[in-house]
C-alpha cells in the first residue's frame, strides 16, 4: 500500500516533457523560477500534519553537517506515536543513520534532501514541466488568473492513461507574475492497474514572493490520497507548511 501511494507521488513530480506552447502570463510566471546553485544553503521551519499519525515540527539547517540537518523541535521523539515516528524518520532519514554508520559512508542515504540540483524551495524546472498539453484559462481577476491543464507527467508505462485520470490547475499571480498555486487531482475514482483503485488524490503545492530572493518558494504541499490495494483500503494525508525560510546563495 505504501509502495503505491510512494508511486503515485513519484508520476506527479516526475520528469515531463512540454508538448504545446502555454499562455503568455503563464509563460512569464514559470519563467521566473530558478535553480538552487551548488553550495546554496537553505533554513526554515516545517509544520507537518499527518492526519490520523499527528503533528510535529522540525527546523532544517543547510549549513550543518548533512545527517545533522533536520531538527525536531516539538513534540519529542519518544513522545511520537509509532506511525508518526516513522514519518518523522522518513523525512529526517533518521531510520537509516544507524545503519549509515555500520555500512559506511558509500551506503545509500533516505529523508528529504534540500539543496543543489533538488531546487531547494525554488518554484523551478520540475514544477513547470508538469504544465503541460491542452492549457486554458478558467478565471481571472485583477490580481490573479486560473489555468486548466492536463498534468503531462512523462511516465506512464505500465499504467496507460494514467494521466488522463488527472486534471490539473495553476493559479498565476498578476504581481511579478508568478506561480501561486498548483493543483493536480483525479477527475474521478479509477484503477491505474487491475489491483488497485484510486478514489481520490489531490496534490496543493502553494509559492510566495519573499523580498530578497530570486524566486517565489514553497509555502505548503498538501497531499492527500485514499487508495485500495490487495483489499485494504488507507488514506493518508501530508500537509507541509514551511515558514522562517531564510537562503544565502554561495
Amino acid at each position: 500500500m505504501k509502495l503505491l501511494i510512494a508511486l503515485l507521488l513519484a508520476s506527479v513530480l516526475g520528469a515531463a516533457t512540454d508538448t504545446a506552447p502555454r499562455p503568455a502570463l503563464l509563460e512569464l510566471a514559470l519563467a521566473a523560477g530558478h535553480e538552487a546553485p551548488e553550495g546554496a544553503i537553505w533554513r526554515f521551519t516545517l509544520t507537518a500534519d499527518m492526519g490520523e499519525r499527528g503533528r510535529f515540527v522540525a527546523r532544517y539547517d543547510g549549513a550543518r553537517p548533512e545527517g545533522e540537518r533536520w531538527m525536531l523541535v516539538e513534540p519529542a521523539e519518544d513522545a511520537m506515536s509509532d506511525d508518526l515516528r516513522r514519518s518523522w524518520q522518513g523525512l529526517s532519514g533518521g531510520a537509516r543513520r544507524g545503519t549509515q554508520e555500520q555500512e559506511g559512508e558509500n551506503a545509500p542515504r533516505r529523508g528529504v534532501r534540500i539543496g543543489a540540483g533538488s531546487g531547494g524551495l525554488f518554484q523551478n524546472g520540475d514544477t513547470s514541466r508538469i504544465i503541460s498539453g491542452d492549457v486554458r484559462q478558467l478565471s481571472e481577476t485583477p490580481d490573479a488568473a486560473v489555468f486548466a491543464f492536463t498534468p503531462n507527467l512523462g511516465n506512464d508505462d505500465g499504467d496507460a492513461g494514467f494521466s488522463d485520470q488527472l486534471a490539473g490547475e495553476a493559479t498565476v499571480s498578476r504581481n511579478g507574475p508568478y506561480l501561486r498555486r498548483l493543483r493536480v487531482y483525479a477527475r474521478q475514482s479509477f484503477k491505474p492497474n487491475p489491483a488497485a483503485r484510486v478514489h481520490s488524490f489531490e496534490m496543493v503545492m502553494e509559492y510566495a514572493a519573499q523580498p530578497g530572493l530570486p524566486a517565489p518558494v514553497l509555502r505548503r504541499m498538501r497531499t492527500e490520497v485514499d487508495v485500495s490495494a490487495l483489499f485494504q483500503r488507507q488514506r493518508q494525508l501530508a500537509d507541509f507548511t514551511f515558514s522562517d525560510v531564510e537562503y544565502t546563495a554561495p
